[in-house]
């Protein structure tokens, strides 16, 4: 008869002793959600990614997969292959297809010669609109539109002609803004850099703005 074999666990109460850490297990592919989209990368030279990958497949009946070059929530996202190194490398994410669909808000000439006459509801709703499109473009890879936007919106409640204006003119500018792509290089050693900073009553209640960027890069 086959005996037990005896723990070698120390299940003292009075001395606990600290357990190993597990090694950790490397990464094979990585799942990114939004809604009911995903942006799926496995690594092609590991059968556990492979297999990963088919097994997702498999859970749904899915529309069509599309890799290399793709549009996925407004972002054209390609991915360039490395000939020297033979793998796939640099990941682009251009958001100016979606910038340029930002429609400026409509202001006849003689509003404009109003500056400080408050913005009707219509207008407020349309203002509303706008911004969150902004505020999506900003997220999602144009960090220059942050604290120019946050700003704006502090004038929500109190708009006038002239803050449409001025909105439709970080329209135009987040357009400029947008045609830089975003350029995602692989890393060797990454790590997570943050950087903040404020500005002392800058917004229009006399309140402060803060802000911060999260950065991922190399440690060297």
């Amino acid at each position: 008869m086959a005996k037990k074999k005896k723990s070698t666990k120390n299940t003292s109460t009075a001395e606990p002793v600290a357990e190993p850490e597990p090694e950790p297990l490397p990464i094979i592919g990585l799942a990114m959600v939004h809604v009911d989209d995903f942006v799926v990368g496995v690594n092609p030279s590991n059968p556990a990614g492979a297999a990963a990958l088919k097994a997702l497949k498999d859970l749904y009946e899915w529309g069509e997969w599309e890799s290399g070059s793709f549009k996925q929530i407004g972002i054209r996202v390609r991915q360039d292959y490395d000939p020297v190194h033979k793998q796939w490398g640099t990941i682009t994410q251009d958001l100016q297809e979606y910038a340029e669909d930002i429609q400026e808000i409509d202001v006849v000439s003689s509003r404009r010669r109003q500056p400080q006459a408050v913005a009707t509801a219509a207008e407020c709703s349309e203002m509303r609109s706008v911004m969150g499109q902004l505020m999506w473009l900003a997220e999602q890879g144009c960090p220059l539109l942050c604290a120019p936007l946050s700003l704006l919106m502090g004038h929500a409640t109190t708009a006038t002609v002239d803050t449409i204006l001025l909105l439709n003119k970080l329209v135009r500018r987040a357009l400029d803004w947008a045609r830089v792509p975003i350029v995602c290089h692989p890393h060797a050693s990454v790590c997570v850099v943050t950087v903040s900073d404020g500005a002392w009553k800058v917004r229009r209640d006399d309140s402060s703005q803060g802000g911060h960027v999260t950065m991922i890069m190399d440690v060297e």
